[in-house]
């Protein structure tokens, strides 16, 4: 953790609270669902949430729960793939003031590293599955795909902040806060 600790001090960092990440996230909610249950219907002729039906609410916290795990661990794999020292430099955790599961990666990883790591959980939980829903017409698929979507909105948060930044450039996920540390920000022309 020492080693760590020395990198980041080294760097610019770019954050957002979790308070405000929160509330942004709030006002990506509605296009999601637009984006999403506008097409399911014209498609399928079904309301989503009319659609649903969960067999029990333990079923409906275990849909939650495990989903948010899974979220957590594609940033995971995702950002091993990438590290030198792969899933020993990946540690998951919660955050209990906010009751907010995390994955951090303790290596730097290049801008386009960071960024699929911090899009996987929307690419594979959120996109894949509403176009599968799309065809198939399954609302709880859609309602899956809605729902993740949404999670994901600290995530492109985080990476439409690395927006500006070279692809090829070194940044660390601040392991405490939303958001990373640009290693050399000389060779950015990110301006906030």
């Amino acid at each position: 953790m020492e080693k760590e600790n020395i990198n980041l001090q080294q760097g610019k960092v770019y954050t957002l609270s979790i308070e405000k990440a929160s509330l942004r996230a709030l006002f990506l909610i509605f296009p999601i669902v637009i984006l999403y249950a506008i097409p399911f219907y014209l498609i399928w002729g079904k309301n989503v949430f009319g659609e649903l039906k969960f067999r029990s609410l333990l079923f409906l916290f275990l849909f939650i729960v495990l989903g948010i795990l899974l979220h957590e661990l594609l940033h995971g794999i995702v950002w091993a793939i990438f590290s030198k020292h792969g899933f020993r430099s990946i540690h998951f955790g919660m955050k209990w003031e906010y009751f907010t599961p995390y994955c951090h990666c303790t290596e730097s990883l290049k801008v386009w590293h960071y960024i699929l790591g911090g899009l996987a959980p929307l690419v594979f939980m959120g996109i894949l599955p509403g176009i599968w829903a799309l065809f198939s017409g399954n609302a709880l698929i859609m309602f899956f795909a809605i729902f993740f979507s949404c999670a994901a909105g600290g995530d492109i948060q985080s990476v439409w902040m690395l927006r500006k930044f070279r692809k090829d450039q070194l940044v660390f996920d601040h392991p405490q806060e939303l958001g990373f540390i640009v290693v050399d920000e000389s060779i950015s022309d990110h301006t906030e």
